[in-house]
This record gives C-alpha cells, structure tokens and sequence, in this order.
C-alpha cells in the first residue's frame, strides 16, 4: 500500500510483529511489535541484485522519523549500496561507538551527560552502584526488558522505592541514548511501571536531636590508642562537622558539603556564605547568614583540613567529602552510633519544621531555604537583598532554639550546650 500518515496512526498492534510495506519506495515497511512500537525497517539484497541475500536495515522509530524523511532516508541507501556496492548494514555497525558492551554504552553516554547535565555526578553514581556492576560485561543487545525489570524490583524490595525509580530513568535515558546512536532498535526499559514514593515528612524529635549531636560529637574526638575497645568514629570528622553544619544552617546537603572557602565571608558578627548559581540545586543564587555556632564549626572544618584547600569540607585530591557523605545517615545507624532511622535531608526539614514552630511565616522560611520565587525576574535581581535580615533573623532563631534542645536532658544523654565548647 501506498502509505499515509492517516494509515500509518491507525495500524494496531497484534499479537504477532507485522510489517506494512510502501508501494513507492521498494523494501521500506513499517513494523508494528506486538506492544505497539512503531519503526522503520529497509529490507534489500546484498550484494545488490536478484541473487544478492536479502537483508533487512532498522533505520528509526516513527513518529521520530516521519513518512516522508523515512522514504528520503531509504532512496539514499538504495542509491548508496547500487553505486557503492556497500551493504548499508555492514556501514551501520561500523557508524557505532566503540566496543558492544553495556560499559562502553555508559562511558559514550557519560561523556555527552557531563557536557549537558548539571546532575552528571547523580548518573555516575548510580551506573557504579547498580548498573555497571550488573551489566557491565554484558552486550547492550542481549539487555532483555526482564533484565531491567528484575533489577528495579530487586531495588524496590530493600526497600528503596526512590532508588528504584531513579535507576530505572537513568537505565531508560542510556537505552534511548543507544537507540540515537543505532546501537539497538527498542528501549528495553519502556514501559515499566514506577513504584509509588510517597512524600517524606520525617522530623526528628528533639530527643532524636540530642542523639544525633551527641553522636556527631562523639566523631570529632579521635580514639584513644591507649583503649583497645575503642571503636573507630561512625563517620569521619569532617562529614560529622558538616552533618552539624547542615542541621544549622537548614540548607541543601550538597550545597553544605560543596561549601567553597572562596564563597564565605566570615566577618565577625555579619558572617555569609554565599550558594553562586552554577552551585544551588535550583540555579538561583543564594545568600545564608551564618550564626555564632555555624562560623564556629566552619572555621573548625577550615582549620583541620588542607592549607589552601578550595573546600571547606575537604576531601582527598582537592574534592570534597560531598560523595562519602551521602552515606553518613546510613552508617551512624548502621554503627549503632544512633538509634533511630533518618536522611540527611530530615535534617533541613527539621529546621524548617522548628522555623514555622517559632512563628515565622511560610515566606521567610522559603527565603531561608532558597525555594524558587515565582515573581518576575526582574523583580528578582532587585529584591535579592531585600530579605537578608528577615533570614538572619530567622536563622539565629532557631540557633537559641537548638541551644536549647542541646541542653536539656532526657534518660537518654545530657549533653553540654554547643555555644559554650570551643570548637574543635
């Protein structure tokens, strides 16, 4: 049949593959799968004549590739393989990325998301942690739909729903990116359905607070070498400053742990740290007054890392500690150095939770936070400034606030009010 697009968006999925040719360009076809995809395929014999094998060549899926690109794009590789005599297959495979693994499928892929995605990091780590060592050695074309979907249920069960739902749109965005690249012909990733993640509300409570500095506390002070019981600290010293950091200044955990020395003004009494744009997860720029106890633990984090370091919380070779912290939740549980479950973002949501506590309206408290505001741009640049005080204000609030959780006491701890100790 001559093909239409009418025609074309009204073929139906059956429970076999079925293949409509177009009447005016010989071996174009397009193929409907059984789920309902949609793609064209040039069939042809190689070499070119009536004795030649035939061949079939998957050019794109349609709608992607409309009806008349598809007849242009078959015409030249009928033209091609009569005047060349080159199978247009043979040509295709060689047009690949290097290599047929899943490794060398992520590595193409990495190199185009570090030139386009600001969230680069996020996909490197998951690839390491979950998919790369699943699929590293094996080709992308034997990757199954089952494959995807045992892995995700296998995530979802630990359970971690939101990691499921992550590595299942980072396994989808490499899977379309291959299908770009002619690596494979269909996403094996299509299709499968999100688990429900629900919106966290966890608040600790202040007991949970005091649980939390006192065992914070605790990883500042090394061991001591002369008690062969003594346990190594639950996490390193600087992510223990920092976890303290965040729980005060009530900011973004990547945001605190990627604080940068070149950003802060540490003025005695008018102390900032300044988010620049390229660093704040919303791309707006972002100013936070530090109070007494955050200069405090700042200027510590400072004092006990490299001379000269770029971070505050300084990692190994120039990083930050910003990859390792991510864990800092799970292994303070997981050490018994805690007693209660909890995300590092809990953290924020509990200073804003004891913000709104206080009486500050919901405003002041996005202004704390740097929710996006909706309002003109313009308006924007103009109020930047506009609401430092209400912000330090707010902030040094919930400082007396936390000295105050600090220093009561329960059956549990009694802990020492953090703006009396030196900081270490």
């Amino acid at each position: 049949m001559a093909l239409n697009d009418k025609a074309i968006k009204a073929f139906k999925p059956s429970p076999t593959r079925a293949e409509h040719f177009d009447d005016l360009v010989k071996g174009l076809a397009l193929r409907v799968n059984a789920g309902g995809t949609k793609t064209w395929v040039l069939f042809y014999r190689f070499p070119a004549g009536r004795h030649g094998r035939l061949r079939r060549l998957t050019l794109e899926e349609y709608p992607t590739l409309g009806l008349k690109a598809a007849r242009k794009l078959a015409r030249r590789k009928l033209n091609r393989l009569a005047e060349t005599g080159l199978d247009p297959a043979a040509e295709k495979q060689a047009d690949q990325a290097p290599g047929d693994k899943f490794k060398d499928l992520a590595d193409a892929y990495m190199k185009v998301a570090k030139t386009t995605k600001k969230s680069w990091r996020e996909d490197q780590r998951i690839l390491d942690s979950e998919l790369l060592p699943a699929w590293k050695s094996i080709k992308v074309r034997d990757i199954s739909r089952r494959d995807v979907r045992t892995m995700v249920d296998a995530i979802a069960e630990r359970p971690a729903p939101i990691m499921a739902n992550r590595v299942w749109a980072l396994a989808s965005r490499i899977f379309n990116f291959a299908i770009s690249k002619d690596w494979i012909d269909a996403n094996p990733a299509a299709r499968i359905e999100q688990r429900p993640e629900g919106t966290r509300d966890r608040v600790l409570t202040d007991q949970e607070i005091r649980e939390l500095w006192t065992a914070l506390d605790g990883c500042l002070r090394p061991p001591r070498v002369d008690d062969p019981k003594a346990k190594a600290p639950a996490v390193p010293a600087m992510i223990a400053r920092g976890m303290q950091v965040l729980l005060v200044t009530a900011q973004r955990p990547g945001e605190v742990f990627g604080m940068r020395r070149a950003d802060l003004d540490l003025t005695e009494g008018a102390a900032w740290w300044t988010i620049p744009p390229e660093h704040a997860k919303n791309g707006e720029p972002h100013r936070v007054p530090l109070a007494v106890t955050a200069v405090k633990m700042v200027k510590a984090a400072i004092a006990a890392g490299p001379k000269d370091h770029r971070y505050v919380f300084a990692g190994i070779a120039g990083g930050s500690v910003a990859a390792r912290a991510k864990k800092a939740a799970a292994l303070l549980r997981s050490s018994g150095a805690v007693t209660f479950d909890f995300h590092r973002h809990d953290l924020r949501r509990t200073a804003a939770t004891n913000l709104g506590k206080l009486g500050f309206p919901t405003m002041t408290i996005a202004y704390v936070l740097n929710h996006v505001d909706r309002s003109p741009r313009a308006t924007q640049v103009y109020q930047r400034y506009e609401h430092d005080t209400e912000k330090r204000t707010a902030l040094e609030a919930w400082e007396r606030r936390l000295i105050a959780i600090l220093a009561a006491s329960d059956d549990a701890t009694s802990v020492v009010p953090f703006s009396r100790r030196e900081a270490r």
